[in-house]
């Protein structure tokens, strides 16, 4: 799942989509916790659930889908992964910075 534009910037939604069969299943009409963890309950066979970190559907996973799997997904695997790369770099460049002043 992941948030889809219905106006940008502005109204956004919810997109549901089968990644092995490669088709959206449904969209919801906002990204609350609520309406996801409903449209969970309606449907038990969701054995894994790919993410971003959006804590409503991270919420309504645990809240609703117990027993499912949830993973991040690829885009935001490697956000993450940037981002700690990057918070390494700078704490060594700060260190460096610091090792160097007379």
């Amino acid at each position: 799942m992941d948030d889809w534009a219905k106006r940008k910037g502005h109204v956004y939604g919810t997109i549901l989509i089968d990644l092995e069969a490669g088709q959206i299943v449904d969209l919801l009409e906002d990204r609350s916790t609520e309406s996801f963890a409903a449209w969970l309950a309606e449907h038990p066979e969701v054995e894994i659930i790919s993410r971003d970190r959006f804590v409503n559907y991270a919420q309504a996973a645990t809240q609703a889908a117990l027993n499912a799997v949830q993973i991040v997904d690829r885009f935001h695997l490697l956000k993450n992964l940037t981002e700690a790369i990057q918070r390494v770099l700078d704490a060594l460049a700060r260190a460096e910075s610091a090792c160097n002043r007379p």
